[in-house]
């Protein structure tokens, strides 16, 4: 297995006086996606460059290590974790994405898809009063979204 390959040979000689290493193990496991394998050639970054950024505890967690897909996406921000590391990479990444870092703007992006997505019987459906509920936080969600909007006129103006 080249996860067990690249820890043993790559990671461990530098990084094993750590604590956790060895349990930094599902970190190489999420590392093998092709696509970040791809990402990290296309913009020159290494293997060893993954193994610092873990033992450095640039990446926290194993499933950070599947952001690099999304930083891959954008050049900027691939050029940015190639100079300055997966941390200011997470940084630009979240600015650039605001669902990316924040779990209410995940909530506001999959809201914004379901408003968009919703079928023409439900929308009727809600229209007509036959589902008073739907109505009920729809018109509440309008409320709070105004009052954010009036604060950010305010703020702005």
């Amino acid at each position: 297995m080249k996860r067990i390959k690249i820890m043993n040979e790559q990671f461990l000689p530098n990084y094993s006086h750590k604590p956790d290493a060895l349990l930094k193990f599902s970190y190489f496991v999420e590392f093998e996606n092709k696509k970040i394998k791809d990402g990290m050639k296309r913009c020159g970054l290494t293997t060893k460059d993954f193994c610092d950024w873990v033992g450095n505890d640039e990446i926290s967690r194993a499933q950070d290590v599947r952001d690099l897909r999304k930083m891959f996406e954008n050049d900027d921000i691939a050029r940015i974790l190639k100079e300055e590391g997966f941390q200011a990479a997470k940084y630009e990444l979240s600015m650039s994405i605001p669902a990316y870092a924040s779990r209410l703007f995940e909530h506001i992006e999959k809201c914004i898809i379901g408003l968009k997505r919703m079928s023409r019987d439900e929308e009727q459906s809600i229209l007509s009063g036959e589902e008073p509920k739907k109505k009920e936080k729809i018109i509440e969600l309008n409320e709070e979204l105004l009052k954010f909007v009036k604060m950010i006129e305010k703020y702005e103006g």
